[in-house]
């Protein structure tokens, strides 16, 4: 067998549905006012904003000044979630909801009741030192835009889920197109955190453009880690084009479905290196399979990494070629 027929075979790890949501009570008065004021500000001024969405957004800054004397927690802002769901402005009312996550007290944020409306851009620039896990089924695009974070989906989540974000990405659950797209950040060969992870479900175009480590166990569509400047691994179910125009290393040990174009990236084929890598990500993702129905276990996992667990992979796999006498 030539070494572009070789491959290690791993099983995927399959998708399990969210536990069920619950409900939330009435929010604070004062939350509910300053919601009603800033929703009705931004009926007036959106559209003057339309596709210039950035990491310094006026419509957040002015939801931080509005609540900025509030004391309140992440049940209340769920609960505001609920209440004001059937609003006409609610699904792009992100920016004020990403604003009170990252005021609440809690550190770990869990989104775990059912919304009519999801809306778009929650998470928006969350704080680096926050946890936001999805267990609903959003259909919302633009979950954990600009997040410092880390996002994790057990449940389903819309198109561009961790987009430009910059903290690690876990999806068990079912995501759209386009999953962690420019996620991390850095020039080249800086890899700067990360990684994005995917043990679900996903879309087109996984990791497109990452500055970050990509690697799936699950089942993604085309193009895999397309224009990825680090690492891109394949230990499930992948489409066509897998590291199309990339310019890392790139580690089909699963063979995807179609073609690997790789670019101007390192595609690394090796009978005796690809057991050896492929036992490593097997570990790796025996550990974060514990946190399919645990967000807990599943973050015990990417704790154990390090403070940068993007950086600690591509130093682990960086390894495993050097004593290989690979060439890096």
């Amino acid at each position: 067998m030539s070494n572009e027929q070789m491959t290690y075979k791993m099983q995927p790890a399959g998708h399990e549905e969210p536990a069920p949501k619950r409900n939330y009570g009435k929010p604070d008065s004062k939350l509910a006012s300053e919601f009603e004021k800033w929703m009705t500000e931004f009926s007036r001024t959106a559209a003057s904003y339309y596709g210039q969405i950035d990491d310094d957004f006026p419509l957040y800054r002015s939801a931080e000044k509005a609540i900025q004397k509030l004391e309140i927690s992440a049940d209340q802002v769920h609960g505001l979630l609920l209440q004001y769901q059937d609003h006409p402005l609610i699904n792009l009312s992100g920016f004020f909801i990403s604003a009170l996550y990252n005021k609440v007290p809690e550190k770990i944020i869990v989104i775990d009741t059912k919304l009519n409306h999801p809306d778009c851009y929650l998470g928006y620039k969350l704080a680096k030192d926050k946890t936001l896990v999805n267990l609903s089924e959003l259909e919302s695009e633009m979950f954990g835009y600009y997040a410092e974070g880390t996002l994790v989906n057990l449940g389903k989540i819309g198109d561009r889920f961790g987009s430009s974000s910059l903290g690690p990405l876990l999806n068990y659950g079912i995501a759209g197109d386009y999953f962690g797209v420019s996620a991390g950040k850095g020039e080249y060969r800086e890899t700067i955190e990360g990684p994005v992870l995917n043990f679900g479900e996903t879309g087109n175009c996984l990791g497109r453009a990452a500055r970050c480590p990509v690697i799936n166990f699950g089942k993604t569509g085309e193009r895999l880690g397309s224009e990825n400047w680090t690492l891109v691994v394949n230990c499930g179910e992948a489409g066509d084009k897998m590291a199309w125009a990339a310019t890392g290393k790139i580690l089909p040990i699963k063979r995807p479905n179609g073609r690997v174009e790789g670019g101007k990236g390192t595609i690394v084929y090796d009978n005796e290196l690809f057991p050896k890598l492929g036992i490593y990500f097997e570990q790796m993702r025996a550990k974060f399979e514990k946190g399919r129905n645990d967000y807990k276990l599943a973050l015990q996992a990417l704790e154990k990494l390090g403070e940068n667990p993007g950086e600690k992979v591509i130093q682990d796999i960086e390894a495993i070629l050097k004593r290989a006498n690979y060439g890096i």
